[in-house]
């Protein structure tokens, strides 16, 4: 299970998925910020059409990207999970804070255009994969997370021998890791379900999802002469056995492209 009570802070309310070959346009890419208008220009070219249904939902306001950035409050030695990093708006503000991030993303043209267009960071990685598997953690991002946490960081953890490899040193040697995502809706409660009940010792949980899960994550049961919330289930019960839960801000829809 996660360590004690990660914090847990779900905004409100989704990036990616389809499914096709891409072809790249590395200048058109890399051109700046990722606004309406260049999302539409790059998606034009390869003839794709977000889905609603998959919660291809694209955040292109850079005041919220920074403002979800800024709340993880990353350090250089942390080791950063983002989960569906969709064309890598996100995932460049998040490497600006020179943490490693694994960034996992299922459609392949979305990993295209987000590799071409964060080509220059050397702390990215871009993991090809769905990051769930018959409803748990997919076992490979587990094996990738767990050895770059078991690699000494150019961070602020001190340096010990490396050498050693007693259990205790080997604890204060892997970095903190935090899992950062803009969740779609039809996998949102799944995949907080799945880190919950992975071995993953997750420092820092910060989601963007749809109101009506955030509003799940935070209810509260029936209590003696009251009504519970009628949004009290499985998922709150885990989220607040296992974690702190913190609901932060509203997104509005006008954040996204196509909006929510």
């Amino acid at each position: 299970m996660p360590s004690p009570s990660p914090k847990m802070k779900p905004a409100c309310p989704s990036a990616g998925r389809h499914g096709r070959q891409a072809r790249p346009h590395p200048s058109a890419y890399r051109r700046g910020r990722q606004s309406r208008r260049w999302l539409k220009e790059i998606f034009r070219r390869e003839n794709f059409q977000p889905k609603k249904s998959l919660g291809q939902h694209f955040l292109t306001n850079y005041r919220f990207l920074d403002y979800i950035a800024g709340l993880a409050e990353i350090r250089k030695s942390d080791l950063l999970l983002e989960i569906g990093a969709g064309t890598g708006a996100l995932t460049a503000v998040l490497a600006e804070r020179e943490a490693e991030i694994l960034a996992v993303e299922i459609d392949p043209l979305l990993c295209q255009i987000a590799r071409e267009y964060l080509q220059d960071y050397d702390n990215i990685d871009i993991l090809e994969e769905d990051i769930l598997k018959g409803g748990e953690l997919n076992s490979e991002v587990i094996g990738e997370l767990r050895k770059r946490r078991k690699r000494p960081s150019d961070g602020e953890h001190p340096s010990l021998d490396p050498e050693s490899r007693d259990e205790g040193q080997d604890a204060k040697r892997a970095r903190d890791l935090k899992v950062i995502g803009n969740l779609p809706f039809n996998i949102a409660s799944a995949t907080i379900l799945a880190l919950l009940s992975s071995p993953l010792p997750v420092k820092l949980m910060l989601f963007t999802v749809q109101e009506e899960v955030a509003h799940r994550l935070a209810s509260g049961p029936a209590r003696t002469g009251r009504r519970g919330s009628k949004d009290y289930g499985l998922l709150s019960l885990m989220a607040q056995v296992h974690s702190e839960i913190e609901v932060l801000r509203r997104i509005p829809a006008s954040a996204f492209w196509p909006e929510p």
